[in-house]
């Protein structure tokens, strides 16, 4: 196997999620030093962790909005605006607190996906996204 074809071949087993000291033994086993491959598996972390930033950014921002929205509905339901919310009925007012609940949940995650990227396991690919 070739330099390049190792080294992608790390990457690829990062960004899906397999433990650091394999790749590292990968990498070893393939001729590179323990601090070429050290410095290697650093830096296919530090982008893993930048994407699942990026994931949790969205996430936070999703979350946000959908709160946003249903404390607007909630405070115009409160305040009988009628141009907002003609007519609500029980059934409407669920559905508003379902989206608050919702939207809390994503704010939630998308915190803890932004602080703590690392704890996020598997491929980047099946981790929530929307």
């Amino acid at each position: 196997m070739t330099s390049d074809e190792a080294i992608t071949q790390a990457r690829a087993k990062i960004i899906w999620g397999e433990p650091a000291a394999d790749v590292r033994t990968f990498l070893i086993e393939n001729g590179y030093s323990d601090k070429e491959a050290d410095k290697a598996i650093a830096g296919f972390n530090s982008e893993r962790n930048n994407e699942i930033r990026y994931k949790g950014i969205k996430q936070l921002l999703l979350g946000g909005l959908l709160v946003f929205v249903a404390g607007w509905l909630i405070y115009h339901r409160l305040h009988e605006d009628p141009l907002i919310l003609p007519h609500s009925t029980n059934r409407d007012r669920g559905g508003i607190f379902a989206i608050g609940l919702y939207g809390a949940y994503k704010l939630t995650n998308g915190i803890f996906t932004l602080l703590c990227p690392q704890t996020e396991k598997g491929s980047i690919t099946e981790i929530e996204d929307q």
